[in-house]
């Protein structure tokens, strides 16, 4: 215990220790549960978008797969988002792109990203996945998006690029040299 024999004869008494709630503890303390709550909530939202991007990422996979063999599903597939607005003339163009170049021999691993907030629009929720590509002729590499709309997870864009346009399988062949 403090010796305040001092303090008393010159006739000052310390305040007696309050156990009681005082504005400041109130304070204190609530101001700790909202850092807690805080991180909390933001672990939980960060273990949420990781399993988003394992899960998407294993969907990549397979979606580039299916479009490997099968080619892409028609536009009225439910795999495509409502936002995404695609038609069947589109998805043609690209299966003919896709087809000029000719099916991926090897797909890299996908590495995706996860995206989540609000607008004026309300929420939102974005998946990107890339893959690198080795093509017949050349190289290359695929980005899939996802979003979700109705809380499920739907294709938003599918995005197929070659390094060397010249590398056509229907390319006529360079003259030889004379």
């Amino acid at each position: 215990m403090e010796d305040n024999s001092r303090d008393v004869a010159r006739g000052y008494e310390p305040p007696p220790k309050d156990r009681g709630f005082s504005i400041g503890k109130i304070v204190k303390w609530g101001g700790l549960a909202v850092v807690i709550l805080g991180l909390g909530t933001c672990v939980w939202t960060f273990a949420g978008l990781f399993k988003d991007m394992t899960d998407r990422a294993e969907a990549s996979r397979q979606f580039v797969e299916q479009v490997s063999t099968t080619g892409l599903p028609p536009a009225s597939d439910p795999i495509y988002a409502e936002s995404a607005g695609v038609t069947d003339e589109q998805l043609q163009n690209l299966q003919a792109l896709i087809n000029a170049y000719g099916n991926p021999t090897s797909v890299g691993e996908p590495s995706c990203s996860a995206k989540t907030g609000t607008d004026m629009g309300g929420s939102y929720s974005y998946a990107d996945c890339h893959m690198t590509t080795v093509l017949p002729n050349t190289t290359g590499f695929i980005d899939v998006t996802w979003t979700r709309e109705n809380e499920e997870w739907k294709l938003y864009r599918y995005y197929h690029h070659v390094d060397d346009p010249d590398a056509r399988l229907d390319a006529p062949e360079p003259p030889a040299d004379e």
